[in-house]
């Protein structure tokens, strides 16, 4: 009786793990945002040396370029209306160094509202939504992440947008993501485009 016993539950030993391992060999790992500096960090910590710069000088536009090593380095780029097409590019590094380029802006650009003025999802918040996204986490799986931007898409738009970028250097074919402002939601490229809220942002 007692062997009986044994034998039972040896069976029911070498059934659950055969079990669990067939359930999970389905499942796809989902990929996890990198951690990135906020922009009201980014802020906080760099704007006094736009200031130094210029007095006046104002946030423009903001990128993460995301390393295939997990370093990350942001770029705040700054206008300024007191230069004539001043324009100032801060790069910060993962350990807080930073290069300063004072660059000339191209005479066709017109200058858009200040980017902070606009700030009501930060950095870590738009990755984190666009990694929820599922077309999103089928793009990860293709390409590494490059880029997260926030700009205004053209001097036309009144909002600025977060832009995911996925590329893989040599490899033609990125993939582009935009989280749409006024809903929300994660489209991409054509189909921000295309729709009538890109049309309402940029071309009213």
């Amino acid at each position: 009786m007692g062997v009986g016993m044994k034998l039972t539950s040896l069976k029911h030993l070498v059934i659950i793990p055969f079990v669990l391992l067939i359930g999970c060999s389905g499942t796809t790992k989902k990929e996890i945002p990198p951690k990135i500096y906020s922009v009201n960090t980014l802020m906080m910590e760099f704007y006094p040396e736009a200031q130094d710069w210029s007095e006046q000088a104002y946030l423009e536009s903001v990128s993460y370029i995301l390393n295939v090593d997990s370093t990350t380095n942001s770029y705040m780029s700054f206008l300024t209306p007191t230069l004539p097409n001043g324009n100032l590019l801060l790069k910060i590094n993962d350990d807080g160094s930073f290069e300063a380029t004072p660059m000339g802006v191209e005479k066709s650009f017109s200058p858009t509202p200040p980017l902070i003025n606009f700030i009501e999802i930060d950095s870590n918040e738009a990755l984190k939504i666009f990694y929820d996204n599922e077309l999103v986490q089928k793009g990860l799986r293709k390409y590494p992440p490059y880029s997260l931007n926030f700009e205004f898409l053209s001097s036309s738009c009144t909002l600025p947008i977060w832009g995911l970028s996925l590329y893989f250097p040599g490899i033609p074919g990125s993939l582009h993501f935009y989280l749409n402002p006024i809903t929300m939601e994660v489209m991409e490229n054509q189909d921000f485009y295309e729709s009538s809220d890109y049309t309402l942002i940029c071309e009213n």
